[in-house]
């Protein structure tokens, strides 16, 4: 039985006010909060996934660690654009294959102050995975395009990187995220 109740509303809270005071001292401060309402109900949420995935998805990892499928809060300042020291966000990553890798199909979760995203795929293809991607839209374009269409019927929006034009080697396009 999990012990996941959801995320309180602290997190909530917390996510906020870590925006409106996104620096080393105001965390420092409030770092007692981080761990009750952060990575506490992080680590819940992953434990209580194991169980789920195994159903359904039997090689997706949960890994309730920080750097396992917790992404970490703080925020490598030298390769981003925006220098505060923290992500203003709870991210979690769910991936199938031997590493957690970028190049691994998976399922993500973020938690905002503003709400939930929840997403399913790959961070980028390689080659061989690129083609095989492009040839099933070849192939098989209009059945997936009902497949997104269902999908957005329910409320549902699909989104991703997209080309500004048809790949050479790709005869169809549909409205799908492509690489």
């Amino acid at each position: 039985m999990s012990d996941f109740a959801g995320f309180p509303t602290k997190t909530i809270t917390f996510l906020s006010e870590l925006g409106a005071n996104n620096d080393r001292d105001w965390f420092k401060a409030h770092r007692a909060e981080y761990e009750a309402h952060w990575v506490a109900p992080a680590k819940a949420m992953v434990a209580a996934m194991v169980p789920e995935f195994a159903e359904f998805a039997p090689a997706v990892h949960c890994d309730p660690r920080i750097n396992g499928s917790i992404f970490r809060l703080n925020r490598d300042t030298r390769i981003s654009k925006d220098k505060t020291p923290y992500k203003t966000q709870v991210d979690l990553w769910f991936w199938e294959g031997e590493d957690r890798g970028r190049e691994n199909a998976g399922f993500f979760f973020r938690l905002t102050s503003a709400g939930v995203l929840l997403g399913a795929g790959m961070h980028g293809l390689q080659k061989v995975p690129l083609q095989r991607y492009r040839d099933a839209v070849n192939t098989d374009g209009a059945r997936l395009q009902g497949i997104l269409d269902t999908i957005e019927g329910h409320g549902f929006h699909v989104e991703g990187e997209s080309t500004k034009r048809v790949p050479r080697g790709t005869t169809r396009s549909t409205r799908t995220p492509s690489c």
